[in-house]
């Protein structure tokens, strides 16, 4: 909203007259509102309706739980090894579906194959590795694919370059800590920082979000629900070290101060999709040579 000044003596006073009448009608109609059983118009007119706005952080927790999947590995007893981002399916090809599942090259580094990958209604999955990056200089990325025969949704994709710093973005990933039992969490946060060039791992988009241990892979989701960037690193990392660009150039100061105090995310990127279609058509590394179409914002 803009405010613009006149000096008119004539609408100074209409202007005065206006706003007392409004501010009349604001208070009357907030003291019917806060009277139990209010049901004149103006109620849901002015009045914020929670419970829709319950509804949507609700459907957008659901989404989430939906489209986040656990990597664990089956050498460590089923230890989960971090998060991951399943990708829409691809067709049935005698009666399995083929699916992607991205993650943070980091996540699979921690432990060696086999992998598994467990989907939200617990049904554990054999998977085969796709893509790992394991140069410094690339993306901290990983594409695991599996096969079911359940018709899983999958997740939507958006470019990352439509995003502003204090737009509200969400994370929702398993955690795993000590003496406790494993948990989907699911934060809400605001963007802080979006760097012009990414640092090494590929990590560009910062974000106020809690993240903890295990939640590396999970999506960070737009207000729509779309996943615009792949979460891997948390704020205040416990050891001070220089952040680097991935072209080998020191952070700024002031920058690195703000990458310190966000979490961190890779963007999802098109070349990423791309990769994942061409790979999946010739059927290298994977269960079938089904081919993989993920939904994108062009589509």
């Amino acid at each position: 909203m803009a405010w613009y000044r006149n000096n008119g003596n004539y609408i100074t006073v209409i202007g005065v007259s206006l706003l007392a009448l409004v501010g009349s009608f604001l208070v009357a109609v907030f003291t019917r509102a806060n009277t139990t059983g209010c049901n004149a118009p103006e109620c849901s007119i002015l009045l914020p309706n929670l419970d829709s706005l319950q509804k949507t952080n609700k459907q957008l927790e659901n989404n989430a739980k939906s489209i986040t999947v656990k990597v664990i590995s089956p050498k460590l007893d089923n230890r989960l090894l971090g998060s991951g981002t399943l990708l829409e399916r691809g067709n049935n090809h005698n009666g399995c579906y083929q699916y992607a599942v991205v993650t943070n090259a980091h996540v699979l580094k921690s432990a060696s194959s086999p992998y598994q990958i467990e989907t939200f209604d617990r049904e554990v999955h054999s998977t085969a590795v796709l893509s790992l990056n394991r140069n410094s200089n690339g993306d901290d990325v990983a594409i695991l694919v599996f096969c079911s025969s359940e018709p899983y949704e999958g997740a939507k994709i958006n470019d990352s370059s439509h995003l502003k710093e204090n737009d509200e973005v969400f994370v929702g990933g398993f955690v795993s800590e000590k003496n406790t039992p494993e948990q989907f969490i699911f934060t809400s946060g605001r963007i802080s920082l979006l760097l012009e060039k990414p640092l090494r791992g590929g990590y560009r988009i910062g974000y106020t979000n809690s993240i903890r241990k295990g939640m590396s892979g999970a999506p960070l989701l737009n207000s729509n629900g779309e996943v615009v960037g792949i979460n891997g690193l948390h704020s205040k990392p416990l050891w001070d070290s220089q952040e680097l660009y991935q072209d080998g150039r020191e952070v700024e100061p002031d920058i690195e101060k703000k990458i310190s105090n966000s979490s961190m995310a890779i963007p999802i990127k098109r070349a990423m999709v791309d990769k994942i279609r061409k790979v999946r058509r010739l059927g290298v590394d994977s269960p079938s040579a089904t081919p993989f179409y993920p939904r994108t914002n062009d589509d």
